[in-house]
């Protein structure tokens, strides 16, 4: 969602889910993966018709997932929550 809340400034927000495509045979501890619910942050600020200044925050949260390495045989419980902060700076020419 997009909304304008002036004319300078535009703050965004979402959400979402993300089912995983990675089966249990294929989970190992270098890259675990699950479904994940998904929301996000945003601002734009525009400061003038050539620079304007963005932030954004998105926050991922995969849910628990338990396997068993085909390689190793080791059972793993993996949790995992992903932070993703940004700031970026653009100039229009």
């Amino acid at each position: 969602m997009n909304y304008k809340a002036c004319e300078h400034l535009a703050v965004r927000a979402g959400v979402g889910y993300v089912k995983t495509p990675v089966d249990k045979d294929h989970v190992y501890a270098e890259t675990p993966d699950n479904d994940r619910i998904m929301g996000a942050l945003g601002l734009s600020y525009a400061i003038n018709d050539k620079f304007s200044l963005h932030a954004a925050y998105v926050l991922q949260k995969l849910k628990e997932r338990t396997v068993v390495s085909p390689v190793t045989q080791i059972e793993g419980a993996y949790k995992t929550n992903i932070h993703a902060p940004s700031i970026s700076f653009t100039y229009k020419w």
